[in-house]
């Protein structure tokens, strides 16, 4: 048995307590009683409503419990959406990365409708699977077109993440006009978002024709210009910290070139920052870099900033970077970047997030710092032996992990969600998961 979690922190520890197995280990016929029982030896029951591990005939052509059912026969078993309020799913829309409002029982997203359209933020009720728009312009299939909230509005959003002052800032990217040139310009714009109101505010605004009066300009270390161009940001890396201020990739752009990393901007808006960067192209004002230490990868794909550590991944490593001095450690080899979650029962951190082309089909994973090891927690077929996150990889049909995981406070589920715009329910003990909202 593996899943020590539920044990106590010091009965199973090591995995292999003999007393915790015993405590575990489900009875002969307790898991998928109407099957073989040597099929299911030793496993735990799960404690969500459907087996997924079972085979119990569900009114369909699929001989799977109706909660596992992959998503055209789930619509159908369940004569629509689980959970009420506006779907995403039903929109073909695409979850991006959010955060869990534990005081609210939310998690809190943001979802693109596609290119050069606002999309909306979202909130989805942990208990009930319901879900409510915060912000934003939606299609509701009764009204038209609607908008929730007042204010500036936002582009296609990529992250909504909850402030230190309990507002929620949603980063977003596209194509904006600009009237002095009289052509679209790539745009990216931070908000600040009500989230009883939906009202909106403008915080911080990059364009890359040229310099945006009033919000804070990070060069491009291009020397003898008239335009000192701000880094062009990189679209995968943004994160708030929790003394409200923002940091954002940013790629080479310019001639010479500067290097890859990674800039701060202040919670007001009217500073930048740039936090660490390897060294540029020799005649670029950063030729010496900003605070040395190991060299990111490609890019700087994912920013995570938990418990003050400032955590950075490129696109093979795990990097804790020093926030004011910008000098950056290598802590391990992990080429899967994505948003970094502690779990305090387990002293782990789980990451989530992981798409293509990083993972073939997504993922969650688990990592140990100290052990400087991490394992696979979705989409495998084995599982090793010290693995601590379950008995068996989540890996059931029709709910596929591609995007973000969020852990709930009771330490045993996890809630997952799709490209596809399903959320999914885990079992952290046994590695089953039921759909819950689409």
């Amino acid at each position: 048995m593996r899943n020590w979690m539920i044990c106590g922190a010091l009965a199973c520890v090591t995995l292999l307590t003999t007393g915790c197995e015993l405590l575990l280990q489900g009875k002969p016929g307790e898991v998928c009683p109407q099957e073989d029982p040597a099929l299911h030896e030793g496993e735990t029951p799960t404690s969500l409503e459907y087996d997924c591990r079972c085979e119990a005939t569900a009114g369909t052509n699929t001989n799977l419990p109706p909660g596992c059912l992959p998503i055209e026969h789930a619509e159908a078993y369940f004569g629509g959406n689980l959970g009420e309020g506006p779907s995403p799913h039903s929109m073909g829309a695409r979850v991006r990365n959010g955060d869990f409002w534990e005081d609210r029982g939310e998690i809190i997203v943001p979802v693109s409708l596609g290119a050069n359209v606002q999309g909306f933020v979202m909130a989805l009720d942990v208990k009930t699977g319901d879900r409510r728009i915060i912000s934003g312009s939606y299609l509701d299939p009764s009204f038209g077109v609607t908008e929730v909230g007042e204010g500036p509005t936002f582009l296609q959003p990529k992250y909504a993440l909850r402030g230190p002052d309990d507002m929620i800032y949603v980063n977003s990217y596209g194509n904006e006009y600009d009237p002095e040139i009289s052509t679209n310009v790539p745009t990216n714009l931070i908000h600040r978002i009500d989230p009883d109101s939906g009202d909106r505010e403008l915080v911080w605004k990059h364009q890359l024709s040229a310099p945006v009066e009033g919000y804070g300009i990070c060069n491009n270390g291009v020397p003898d210009k008239d335009k000192p161009l701000q880094l062009q940001l990189e679209g995968g890396a943004f994160e708030v910290a929790e003394d409200g201020a923002f940091f954002i990739g940013t790629i080479r752009n310019g001639n010479p070139k500067p290097a890859v990393g990674f800039i701060e901007i202040s919670a007001d808006g009217s500073e930048c920052r740039v936090v660490s960067m390897n060294k540029a192209d020799p005649g670029n004002a950063y030729d010496e870099g900003v605070g040395g230490g190991y060299d990111f990868g490609l890019a700087v794909e994912t920013i995570n900033h938990i418990d003050g550590q400032l955590f950075v991944m490129d696109n093979n490593n795990l990097l804790r970077v020093d926030r004011s001095t910008g000098l950056r450690e290598r802590i391990m080899s992990f080429g899967y970047p994505g948003a970094m979650e502690y779990d305090a029962k387990r002293k782990l951190y789980h990451v989530s997030a992981l798409v293509p082309p990083y993972a073939n089909g997504g993922f969650i994973a688990s990592i140990d710092l100290e052990a400087k090891k991490w394992w696979r927690n979705t989409g495998c077929l084995n599982i090793d032996e010290d693995h601590p996150f379950a008995e068996n990889c989540v890996n059931n049909a029709g709910i596929l992990n591609d995007n973000q995981a969020w852990l709930l406070p009771d330490g045993e589920h996890m809630i997952t969600v799709s490209e596809r715009g399903q959320f999914s329910k885990i079992d952290m003990d046994t590695g089953v998961s039921n759909h819950f909202s689409f």
